[in-house]
C-alpha cells in the first residue's frame, strides 16, 4: 500500500481549527484533532483505518464535551429528594462495612446523568448556540452513530472512504468550528472555574479536579499556577505527576511568548519563599524534568535551583550542568552565574567549581573558539566568577582556568607545536586589563592572572594571620594585669 503520510497537510480551515483548539483547550486536544484529520484523509498507510478514525473522533468529542460540562453549568444535579435518597443508600453501605473506595463508586453510579442529546443541547445553549440549530443537531447525530467505531466485518473493506468523510468528518468539522467560535466569547467561564479550584482548601481534592476538568490550554494553566502560592500544593502536584515538561510543539515552533511551563512559575515562587518544608519537594520536582530539553524547563529550572538555599542547591548541581546545552539556540541564562557565586560564597566550593567548569566550557566550531555564551558575554561574566572562586580555593581556580586557557590556545592554534608557540604574544601588557574584553582567549589570560594574584593575596593574609598576628597581639592575661595594676595605684 502506498504511504501517503508524507504528503498529508491540513487545509487552511483545518489549520485554523487546530490553532484555536490548542489556544482554547491545549495541545493534547489539538493533537487529537490533527490525528483524526490524518486518519480521515487516509494518510496513515493503514489497511483498517475506519474503526481507528471513529475511535479518534469519539475520544476527541468526549474530551471537549466533558471539559465544557462544569464551566458551562451543563452537569446534571441532584434535587433535594434525590440527594436524600443517595445519602441514605451510602449510609446503608457504610453499615455493611464497604470501604471508602466502594462508597465513592456507589455515589458516582447513583448520580443523575444526562443522555448525550440533552447534554449536548445544554452545552450548546450555554455557549450561545441554538439547541435545535445546525451545530447542535450535527453534534447529537454524531454521538448517536458512535457505535460504528466497533465495526468488525469480515467481508467489507474498512478503510476510511468518502462515505465516512461525509457522515463523520464534515459534520464534526462543522461542530468544532461552531464550538471554538462560540467559546471565545465565553472563555471567562473556564477562567472562573480555575479560580474556584485554586481557592479550595482541600489541596488534594482541588488538584484531582484540576487534572480532570481543566484542559491544558496555556491561559488556563498560567491562571491556575499564578493563583496558587502555598507550598502545600506541591505534594499533590507531584502525586498527580503535574510537574513534568509540557507537550512538545508538533511544528517545533519553539517556546511561546509567555512561556510553556506554568508550573515552573509556581515552583520558582515557592523556592524564593524560603519555606524549608518545600525544599525537598522542589528537588524531587526538578529531578523529574532533569532530562528535559525544553528551553522553558531549562531556563526556569536553573532559576529555581539558583533561588534555593545553597545547601539544597548543591544537591542539584548535576541537574543544572545537564541543562548547559551548547546546541540550545540563544543559550544565555543569568541563573548559572548566580548559582556559581552563591555556592562559592557559602563554601560549597566543589559544586561551584563544577558549575564554573561547565558554564565556561569551550568548543571548537569549525576551527573557531566558541562557548555557551553569546558574543562577549563570556568575557563579561568571567571576572566575577574568578573572584568568587579564587578567594575560596585559589589553587583549584588557577588550575581550572589554566586548563581552559590551554584548551583555547590549542583551538585557536596559538600553540600548535612547541617550536611555533606564540602564546607569549598578547595585544597588551599583562599588568593591565585592556585585553580582557578582546575575546575569550584574551579574557582567559587575564582570568588566570587574576586567579593567581587573588590566590597569593589570600595566602599572604593567611600567613599573616597564622605567623605574625599572634606576635603582635597582647597576651591573653594582658587586660587582667592592667586592671590589677590600676587597682594597686588607687
Amino acid at each position: 500500500m502506498q504511504d501517503t503520510s508524507d504528503v498529508f497537510a491540513l487545509s487552511p480551515e483545518q489549520q485554523d481549527t487546530a490553532s484555536l483548539l490548542e489556544r482554547l483547550f491545549g495541545r493534547a486536544i489539538a493533537y487529537r484533532y490533527v490525528d483524526f484529520s490524518r486518519l480521515a484523509a487516509s494518510a496513515t498507510g493503514l489497511s483498517v483505518s475506519r474503526p481507528m478514525a471513529a475511535h479518534a473522533l469519539r475520544e476527541l468529542e468526549s474530551m471537549i464535551r466533558f471539559s465544557l460540562e462544569v464551566p458551562m453549568d451543563a452537569k446534571a444535579a441532584l434535587d433535594e429528594q434525590d440527594e436524600e435518597r443517595v445519602n441514605e443508600a451510602i449510609k446503608t453501605l457504610k453499615q455493611l462495612d464497604f470501604d471508602d473506595e466502594a462508597l465513592q463508586r456507589a455515589r458516582k453510579a447513583l448520580a443523575p446523568r444526562l443522555n448525550h442529546a440533552r447534554h449536548i443541547k445544554l452545552i450548546a445553549q450555554r455557549l450561545g448556540l441554538s439547541p435545535e440549530g445546525d451545530i447542535a443537531t450535527a453534534w447529537v447525530s454524531l454521538c448517536s452513530t458512535f457505535g460504528r467505531a466497533h465495526e468488525r466485518h469480515y467481508h467489507r473493506n474498512l478503510e476510511v472512504d468518502d462515505e465516512f468523510r461525509n457522515t463523520f468528518q464534515k459534520p464534526f468539522d462543522l461542530v468544532l468550528r461552531g464550538i471554538v467560535t462560540a467559546l471565545q466569547k465565553r472563555y471567562a467561564a473556564l477562567m472562573q472555574r480555575v479560580e474556584t479550584i485554586a481557592a479550595m482548601s482541600d489541596r488534594g481534592h482541588a488538584i484531582k479536579i484540576f487534572e480532570e476538568e481543566i484542559p491544558g490550554a496555556l491561559p488556563l494553566q498560567w491562571h491556575f499556577y499564578q493563583a496558587i502560592s502555598s507550598p502545600d500544593w506541591l505534594p499533590h502536584l507531584l502525586k498527580r505527576k503535574l510537574v513534568g515538561e509540557p507537550l512538545a510543539a508538533g511544528d517545533e515552533a519553539g517556546i511561546r511568548e509567555f512561556g510553556e511551563w506554568p508550573v515552573g512559575h509556581y515552583l520558582l515562587n515557592v523556592a524564593k519563599s524560603g519555606d524549608e518544608s518545600a525544599n525537598q519537594y522542589i528537588v524531587e520536582a526538578l529531578r523529574i524534568v532533569a532530562s528535559s530539553r525544553h528551553p522553558d524547563v531549562r531556563r526556569q529550572g536553573l532559576e529555581i535551583i539558583a533561588a534555593l538555599p545553597p545547601d539544597i542547591a548543591t544537591q542539584l548541581v548535576d541537574v543544572a550542568i545537564g541543562w548547559f546545552d551548547p546546541d540550545t539556540p540563544n543559550f544565555y541564562y543569568t541563573a548559572p552565574d548566580t548559582l556559581l557565586k552563591r555556592l562559592a560564597e557559602s563554601s560549597h566550593i566543589d559544586g561551584a567549581l563544577k558549575v564554573a567548569a561547565a558554564l565556561f566550557q569551550l568548543f571548537d566550531r569549525g576551527g573557531n573558539l566558541a562557548s555557551l555564551h553569546p558574543h562577549y558575554m563570556y568575557e563579561h561574566h568571567l571576572p566575577g566568577a574568578v573572584a568568587a572562586l579564587a578567594v575560596k580555593d585559589g589553587s583549584a581556580t588557577v588550575r581550572l582556568f589554566s586548563e581552559l586557557l590551554l584548551q583555547a590556545a590549542n583551538i585557536t592554534h596559538k600553540a600548535p607545536e612547541e617550536s611555533q608557540d606564540y602564546t607569549y604574544y598578547t595585544p597588551h601588557s599583562l599588568a593591565g586589563n585592556e585585553m580582557a574584553q578582546y575575546g575569550i582567549y584574551e579574557a582567559l589570560i587575564i582570568a588566570v592572572r587574576n586567579a593567581a594574584l587573588l590566590t597569593l593575596s589570600e595566602q599572604s593574609k593567611s600567613d599573616f594571620r597564622t605567623r605574625y598576628l599572634p606576635e603582635l597581639m597582647p597576651p591573653k592575661n594582658f587586660q587582667a594585669n592592667c586592671n590589677a595594676r590600676v587597682g594597686e595605684a588607687r
